[in-house]
């Protein structure tokens, strides 16, 4: 019998929602005494010290943990316009965004389901084709436990339809996928 993905042992913290805590020094003069005090307190408990889950990440949308895969993409395409006030206080950047927003997007940022067995680590970028013709790349792919499926975040052409026939590339082989709302759970 499996458990239920939302059980957790403990307190859920962070973008991530994983299970565990976080912790913010008030500063840093004696972080790395603190952290030394943590490792030791929660060895005899079986402490896992982790990065983010990437699976996890994908499944709740989230793709900020890696540079190479966020490069040459702005929060438009990223589909996080609605969190960036471009009427409000200038910032850096602000005129190129009100451009994008007004002119609308050239790329956005979609999920999909894909066919096939799990997919393997991605290292790369694969292409994304539709109608025999490449429309995008997928930034992220993975196999979800919690949905028994391979998901994948990719950025497309905003004039490619939601209902085309989407082929991912991967390195095993091409892939049928179809857009899925994000974030996935």
């Amino acid at each position: 019998m499996r458990t239920p993905i939302a059980e957790h042992r403990c307190p859920t913290s962070g973008w991530s929602r994983e299970a565990g805590y976080e912790i913010y020094p008030l500063s840093s003069e004696r972080a790395e005494e603190l952290w030394d005090a943590l490792v030791a307190a929660g060895e005899p408990h079986g402490l896992l010290v982790t990065g983010p889950n990437i699976v996890r990440a994908v499944e709740q949308a989230i793709s900020d943990t890696q540079y190479v895969t966020n490069s040459h993409v702005n929060p438009i395409e990223a589909g996080m316009g609605g969190m960036i006030d471009l009427d409000g206080a200038p910032f850096a950047g602000r005129d190129a965004l009100r451009a994008v927003r007004d002119a609308g997007a050239a790329r956005r940022t979609i999920g999909l389901v894909c066919d096939g067995p799990p997919f393997e680590r991605m290292e790369e970028f694969w292409p994304l084709v539709a109608g025999g013709k490449e429309v995008g790349v997928v930034r992220w792919a993975v196999y979800s436990f919690a949905l028994e499926a391979n998901i994948a975040i990719a950025l497309v052409d905003a004039a490619v339809a939601d209902e085309a026939a989407f082929v991912v590339r991967a390195p095993d082989g091409d892939r049928a996928a179809s857009v899925h709302e994000l974030p996935f759970v």
